[in-house]
C-alpha cells in the first residue's frame, strides 16, 4: 500500500488530469467495495441470527412437551406407589404414623 499511496502522491504533483481522475475513480471504487464487504459481513450476521432464531423456536416445543411428559410419569409413579403403599396416603391425612414411615413428597 506504500507504493500505491507514493505513486499516487508523484501522479498528483505531476498534474496529469488523466490519471488524477483515474486515482479519483479508483479511490471511489474501492471505498465502495469496502462498503459492499461491510453489507455483505452485516447480511450474514442477521442471518445467522435469524436461523438461530428459527432453530430455537423448534427447540421449544420439544421442550414443553419433554416437561409434560416427565410431569405425566411423575403422576403415574404417584398413583403407582399409593396403589402399592395404600398406609402412605392415610397416615398424610390422618398425621399417624411414625417419621420413619412417612415418605418425602414427590417434587
Amino acid at each position: 500500500m506504500d507504493e500505491y499511496t507514493k505513486c499516487r502522491q508523484s501522479v498528483k504533483r505531476g498534474g496529469i488530469r488523466e490519471l488524477n481522475d483515474a486515482l479519483e475513480a479508483f479511490d471511489g471504487l474501492s471505498s465502495q467495495i469496502e462498503k459492499l464487504r461491510i453489507d455483505l459481513y452485516e447480511e450474514k450476521l442477521v442471518l445467522a441470527q435469524t436461523e438461530m432464531e428459527y432453530m430455537q423456536l423448534q427447540i421449544k416445543p420439544h421442550f414443553f412437551v419433554n416437561c409434560f411428559s416427565l410431569i405425566h410419569a411423575m403422576a403415574q409413579k404417584q398413583e403407582y406407589i399409593a396403589a402399592i403403599f395404600p398406609w402412605r396416603e392415610k397416615s398424610r391425612q390422618t398425621g399417624s404414623g411414625s417419621p420413619s414411615r412417612r415418605w418425602p413428597r414427590w417434587r
